[in-house]
């Protein structure tokens, strides 16, 4: 994955030749195809667009996919490059009728392993022709399905596993990725996703098509976990030698699996300072974890480790709950020490992706480490939180989806008397299809800066988020946060998790969210696309130099939600550019508005205190180029 050096393919994209965006997005190389763009035959039938919460195309990219519903029904793409076969396949299908419901979810034993699962396919055609299709080694007639890691059932804001009595299905997406047997599909090909077996009504969100690095060959200076045997006996014995003889450690191509029947099944790095730990690339490596109980996997890093680099692999496990927060499961955790490179990870189907913080006392932070060129996608909470004082951190260029709380998260918890988090720069990567919470969220610290990031298709969230929900430092030792050159599309809702739990109980949260005692933040060339009720709203709290700087907004209030848990009873209605409930006196140094009455710029009670500083008059612009 690479960053895309220039940023007119995402204005031509979202239809906004009329603004200048600088978001960077990662995946250069990796082309997507949208099944709503897609021909269908035998019955195959778009759902769509709606941000109804209770339709499965809410969660959808762009809010709309197509079902194929019988034996029969296809979907067909005519490909635009040559050279392709790797293929990632985002679907939907209906759980089983007991959510995979586990007789005893604390058992040493997994109930399920990940052979067992896939009870459903798609058959994958080129040109007409089947072809087979190829997974860490292993070669399948068709595509295999599962609803093992999808699906949570809500009340409120609480989640769980199976289904009854609850108010909203989530995770009603995931993914699968396979390489395509055979010839690498050519410029002109026609591919093809078909319902052969009917017994599920599957639902395709979209295909991406890329080309395949070739495997990466064992470094010279290490050792190959292949020479020590298989499971985790041999990737413990491996990183003993590795850690004794100083040299690097390598997994080959294939699956490697991480368990015994009793315990602890973390992988926990300890003194693997300076030491490099690598696959041989994300789609060649799979480091998979068998448990399903709490600790039951995941990698954990080093406190007191120097120049640690993780890279190149893909982590998959057999998690599918979070065990009422408990589960102790993130792909990547703990603290990783000083100067850290994870980079090129593909991790999927954990409790978080990745979980930085020291929970030892007195904590020790993780600084200066860099995270890069990731795919952090459908994990039941967090993608990336940056947690307990980590500080220097970079996060850039990876590519997060379908997570089941804040994409990104910045939390300066102060646990075990663990320091304020400070400097973190988040940059250049794109957050799609959350189904809880934001895209991004910062909850305090300083000099953070957070440039450049497209988040797109929030479900049920805001793209930005500030508060004070949590504890720890908060924003009181904040001198400046640096929000720039941010896309936010089809992001915020009149509904989230938190004080709604249905239509009738709003809880609204803007594209762009504040609440809480929240000082000393700059938002400079951010752009809002389709906010689903504000583009910007700043609620219950004492909010201290807040400014906005070349603002854009293209449309609001699309969910259609009008009841509001804020306001006064006459100020309800589809949603405000502004809506600001509280103490405070934001400044707005240039906005260009698009496709919003005038009458919505504020809501009343903000008409009538006059709280925002117009540096200059907002500007209401003709309907954006197409």
């Amino acid at each position: 994955m690479r960053k895309v050096t220039g940023t007119v393919s995402c204005v031509v994209a979202l239809g906004l030749g009329w603004v200048s965006l600088a978001a960077g997005m990662p995946d250069a190389g990796v082309a997507r195809y949208e099944a709503e763009k897609a021909r269908r035959t035998g019955g195959a039938v778009l759902r769509g667009p709606s941000l109804d919460q209770t339709d499965v195309a809410a969660q959808a990219s762009d809010m709309q996919y197509v079902e194929l519903p019988k034996a029969g029904a296809s979907l067909e793409w005519t490909v635009r490059e040559s050279g392709l076969d790797g293929v990632t396949l985002r679907f939907t299908m209906p759980d089983a009728p007991d959510g995979w419901k586990q007789a005893n979810p604390n058992d040493e034993t997994p109930q399920y392993r990940r052979a067992d699962v896939f009870t459903g396919a798609l058959e994958f055609r080129v040109n007409g022709k089947v072809r087979k299709v190829r997974q860490y080694g292993k070669v399948s007639d068709a595509i295999p399905l599962s609803s093992y890691w999808m699906w949570q059932y809500f009340v409120g804001d609480r989640p769980s596993d199976e289904p009854g009595g609850h108010d909203f299905a989530r995770f009603a997406f995931d993914e699968v990725h396979f390489a395509v047997e055979g010839a690498p599909l050519a410029k002109g090909d026609v591919v093809a996703l078909a319902n052969v077996d009917g017994k599920y009504p599957y639902g395709v969100d979209f295909i991406e098509l890329e080309k395949i690095p070739s495997p990466i060959p064992k470094p010279a200076d290490a050792l190959s976990v292949a020479d020590f045997g298989t499971g985790r006996d041999a990737i413990d014995a491996c990183f003993a030698a590795c850690r004794e003889q100083k040299k690097a450690m390598y997994f080959p191509a294939g699956v490697w699996e991480y368990y015994r029947k009793t315990g602890d099944n973390r992988w926990l790095l300890s003194g693997a300072s300076g030491m490099k730990i690598t696959g041989a690339g994300m789609w060649h490596t799979n480091l998979h974890f068998p448990g399903s109980k709490p600790f039951g996997g995941g990698v954990g890093g080093d406190r007191a480790a120097v120049g640690t680099e993780f890279c190149h692999m893909y982590l998959s496990s057999m998690l599918r709950s979070r065990f009422n927060q408990n589960a102790v499961y993130k792909g990547i955790m703990e603290a990783w020490g000083d100067k850290a490179k994870i980079h090129h990870l593909w991790i999927e189907h954990f409790e978080c992706g990745m979980w930085l913080g020291d929970y030892q006392s007195p904590a020790k932070p993780t600084t200066n480490a860099l995270i890069g060129d990731c795919r952090i996608r459908n994990n039941l909470a967090d993608g990336i939180n940056l947690c307990q004082g980590t500080s220097s951190t970079v996060i850039e260029r990876c590519s997060f989806r379908g997570n089941g709380d804040d994409g990104i998260a910045i939390w300066n918890h102060d646990a075990c008397g663990a320091q304020d988090t400070k400097d973190d720069v988040i940059r250049f990567n794109t957050v799609e299809c959350n189904w809880r919470a934001a895209s991004i969220a910062v909850f305090g610290g300083d000099g953070h800066v957070i440039e450049g990031n497209l988040l797109k298709d929030g479900y049920k969230g805001a793209g930005i988020r500030l508060n004070t929900d949590f504890p720890g430092y908060q924003f009181r030792n904040t001198n400046k946060i640096l929000f720039k050159d941010n896309v936010i599309v089809n992001c915020g809702t009149s509904w989230d998790c938190y004080g709604g739990a249905a239509k009738d109980q709003p809880s609204e949260r803007g594209a762009v969210d504040f609440q809480g005692d929240i000082r000393n933040i700059v938002f400079e060339g951010t752009t809002i696309v389709k906010a689903h009720r504000s583009a910007v709203q700043m609620i219950a709290g004492n909010m201290q130099n807040i400014r906005f700087k070349d603002l854009a907004v293209d449309a609001i209030g699309t969910d259609g939600g009008r009841k509001s848990r804020f306001t006064w009873a006459e100020d309800l209605g589809p949603g405000r550019v502004f809506h600001l409930l509280g103490d405070m006196k934001p400044v707005v140094d240039g906005i260009v508005i698009r496709n919003v009455s005038k009458d919505d710029l504020v809501n009343l009670q903000e008409r009538d205190k006059k709280c925002i500083v117009w540096a200059k008059e907002p500007v209401f612009a003709s309907s954006a180029s197409k």
